[in-house]
């Protein structure tokens, strides 16, 4: 099993993604002594991953290890600890000696969403080892205070750590009343978990001096519930196709004829996925809001499929459930889709760019753009970040800073460079975000700023949902190109 766990993950190696050199940059400078920051001397929480910056900035700072290769390294470790944490949690919610166990962790361990982003260099391997910690913690016989401790680390990785801390409580509460039993060992996790949290928080909030969310919650937008659902039903189409009805099936059945252990992770799993809901999803591919929620679903369904009457189905579902995963891999390795090329090589997209910018004398210039974590890591530029991860205004814009923007701020920062990321369909040609619509349209920018050079992109299809009422889903191939633009002159003209 963690063979097969380590082939699986081993296969999805690869460049970080974007988002995940954004946390770079933070653990760099923190790594330099130049506190948790973006741009030298701007505290802004751009960041939703705080433990996991902190390690790779410790891990920088006391060894100088490369940071992208450490982030790789620690979540290829990982992948295998989550797939053994699931054997144990598995075997305590379906019992010590049954098969069954280790059918959920070979779920887990051939399941490409949990393979891919292990190795993407996001804090999602780290998340979701804290969440089956806490969840076997919770289980057990005992030590069973301990679990606050997990699930404060869960909650210092991510923000809806704090989520699964409620999810339990909920269920410890219903177990209590239940069992009409005192709470003290409970107590003890509680505190353990609030004490530090609230003190975290505090910390926070005076020293970015923002409000209770961090500044990529207001980046996000407000994609909404009806997005969310959207966003789960495509992820479970994508993975497992008209199999997803089963798989919920099962899960929805070994909830309710498991233990109350089995409870404990269904409401974890309803907590989760109504969280991943109101926030709208995310528009990564291969479900990563999903993954720390996959592995508790397939304990369940595995405790489903060993609840049926008749062990020969429960089998036979078992062994659909196990098929499809193991083609939805090899489908996905052997074809070119634009979903593995942006999971594996975003080095390819980002680092042309970088290197142009250099050539230009860019480092340390101020430079407004929209994907700012290879280029910022690799060229050593301060940014004006149009996607507002790391700019309080225009994270703050209606309906998010992909949708809407506001030029006139940008341009009032007087950016050296600015590059635009342009998609073009065919003959059509449109900005890839809202700033990059403006600039296009926008006749004074092209008064102070001249066009130095274009360079290539990617290609990509995406599946839009224009129609929300009607469903109309439509398939659109397009091309990208990043236009690096310099001002003309130290002032701004206004056009007339």
């Amino acid at each position: 099993m963690i063979f097969l766990c380590g082939a699986v993950t081993y296969l999805q190696r690869g460049a970080c993604v974007d988002d995940a050199y954004v946390s770079f940059v933070f653990a760099r400078n923190l790594a330099d002594g130049a506190g948790l920051v973006f741009n030298l001397g701007d505290r802004i929480e751009g960041y939703s991953n705080f433990l996991w910056v902190l390690i790779l900035g410790g891990l920088r700072y006391f060894t100088g290890v490369s940071i992208p290769m450490a982030a790789r390294i620690i979540g290829a470790v990982l992948a295998i600890c989550n797939v053994l944490l699931v054997l144990s949690i598995a075997r305590r919610v379906i019992g010590e000696g049954s098969r069954w166990a280790l059918a959920a962790a070979v779920l887990t361990a051939v399941d490409l969403r949990v393979a891919a982003w292990s190795v993407e260099g996001l804090e999602t391997p780290l998340y979701l080892f804290w969440v089956l910690v806490a969840l076997r913690l919770y289980l057990a016989r005992r030590g069973m205070w301990l679990w606050g401790v997990a699930a404060l680390g869960a909650a210092l990785t991510r923000p809806e750590g704090a989520i699964l801390f409620c999810a339990l409580v909920v269920h410890r509460a219903i177990v209590l009343i239940r069992e009409k039993r005192t709470p003290a060992v409970d107590i003890a996790a509680v505190l353990i978990f609030a004490l530090p949290f609230a003190a975290y928080n505090a910390w926070r909030i005076i020293y970015f001096g923002s409000g209770l969310f961090p500044n990529t919650f207001y980046a996000r937008g407000d994609a909404g519930p009806l997005v969310g659902l959207i966003y789960i039903s495509l992820e479970l189409w994508r993975g497992w196709g008209p199999v997803a009805a089963l798989l919920i099936a099962v899960t929805a059945w070994g909830a309710l004829k498991g233990a109350t252990a089995g409870g404990a992770l269904m409401v974890w799993v309803v907590a989760g996925t109504t969280m991943v809901i109101i926030v709208g999803g995310d528009w990564m591919p291969n479900a990563r809001f999903l993954v720390p929620l996959l592995p508790s679903a397939f304990i369940l369904a595995a405790a489903g499929c060993e609840k049926i009457s008749r062990p020969k189905v429960g089998m036979a579902l078992m062994a659909i459930l196990l098929a499809t995963q193991v083609v939805d891999l090899v489908i996905y390795e052997a074809g070119s889709s634009f979903e593995k090329r942006w999971s594996r090589n975003q080095d390819e997209f980002y680092m042309p760019v970088a290197r142009k910018l250099e050539e230009l004398g860019a480092r340390g210039a101020l430079v407004a753009l929209s994907d700012i974590g290879y280029i910022t890591y690799h060229s050593g530029i301060r940014v004006v970040d149009t996607l507002g991860l790391v700019d309080r205004h225009l994270a703050r814009m209606p309906g998010g800073p992909a949708w809407n923007t506001d030029l006139d701020y940008v341009m009032g920062r007087r950016p050296r460079f600015v590059v635009t990321m342009v998609r073009r369909y065919g003959r059509v040609e449109l900005g890839h975000v809202a700033f990059d619509r403006a600039v296009l349209d926008s006749g004074d920018f092209m008064l102070n700023y001249r066009l130095e050079t274009m360079v290539p992109g990617y290609k990509a299809s995406e599946l839009s949902y224009d129609d929300l009422k009607r469903l109309e889903f439509k398939r659109r191939d397009y091309e990208v190109e990043f236009g690096i633009w310099r001002r003309k002159t130290d002032g701004i003209r206004q056009g007339t």
